[in-house]
Formats: C-alpha cells, structure tokens, sequence
C-alpha cells in the first residue's frame, strides 16, 4: 500500500536543505549533488548569490529562500497555537478564581456554605437513605 502525504510544496521551506544559487535572467540555477537544477524566479533581477531550499530526496523540488513566506506561516502556526494555550489556562484557572471569589463572600453574607448545595446534598443523602 502506497503512503498518500498532503503537503504543500512550499513545506521544503521548512524541511528542505539550504544551497545558494545565482540568477540570470528570472532562472536560478543551483547545484546538488554534482547536478544543476533551475527554478524560475521572476522579479528578482540578476543576482550572483540567492538562497534556495531543495527536497534532497527531489532536489528539483525547490523554493526560493525568503523570509516573508517563512514569517507569514509561522504566524499562521504560532498565532492559533498560542491563543488555544491562553484559552486552556483560562479555562482551567476560572474555577479555582470562581472558588476563591465566593471564599471571599462568605464573610460578608453570613454564610459559609452555599445553601442550595447543602441542600442537595442532604437530598442526595436521604434518597441514599431509602433503600431505593
């Protein structure tokens, strides 16, 4: 059975090996393993040394090595990332605040315990009582 993997061909950005290629013309060209591959990279002029990130296992599976690419995905990974974080701390610490909140109540009402949980609990403790 043959392994189907999703990935965006921009994933090399991330996973790839980093050589230096030179352009000419909207073509990079660049080396790997005593072979020369090329890419088109358009609106970047002739420039003698430009980074490129390849697949070694595709090594014509290649992208231009930019930084702004690179920002723009890690914010989209890191910005959810970090938000689902600060809602689980959120989400875990609200109780222990709500707790502490009544704690501090309680002198001032007169009561210590809350009555409808009292309640309950005695409910609890004479249908327990019954022999149901």
């Amino acid at each position: 059975m043959q392994d189907v993997i999703l990935q965006s061909s921009d994933s090399v950005r991330w996973t790839g090996q980093s050589v230096t290629g030179t352009e000419i013309g909207g073509i990079v060209s660049y080396r790997w393993d005593g072979q020369t591959y090329s890419l088109s990279a358009s609106g970047y002029g002739s420039q003698k040394a430009i980074g490129v990130v390849l697949d070694p296992a595709d090594p014509s599976n290649a992208v231009i090595d930019n930084t702004f690419p690179r920002v723009v995905e890690g914010t989209l990974v890191a910005v959810p990332l970090a938000a689902g974080v600060a809602l689980l701390a959120v989400g875990l610490t609200r109780r222990r605040r709500w707790e502490r909140r009544q704690l501090r109540k309680a002198p001032e009402t007169g009561q210590v315990l809350d009555q409808e949980l009292v309640s309950r609990h005695l409910r609890e403790l004479r249908h327990g009582d019954r022999g149901d």
